[in-house]
């Protein structure tokens, strides 16, 4: 989240579909932001199916479609 943070919430809105994913292009990834990216995924899976158990909040909701968009390789943007 705070990786992608000034491209979410510091640089919007974009004039483009184009634009956004130009943006998320020139991100540069470190060693050690991939790292954190990792560790994120490993732990996901645990974490997803804690919050199963509760009722689908709008975080909660997020957190399954990230992943979807993990799984399925699909991310739509409807506006």
């Amino acid at each position: 989240r705070t990786f992608l943070a000034g491209v979410l919430y510091e640089s919007c809105p974009y004039a483009s579909l184009h634009a956004f994913l130009k943006e998320l292009q020139n991100l540069t990834m470190d060693p050690t932001v991939h790292e954190s990216l990792l560790a994120v995924q490993k732990s996901f899976d645990p974490m997803l199916d804690l919050l199963t158990t509760h009722s689908r909040t709008p975080g909660v909701q997020a957190c399954y479609d990230l992943k979807k968009i993990h799984e399925t390789g699909v991310f739509s943007v409807i506006c």
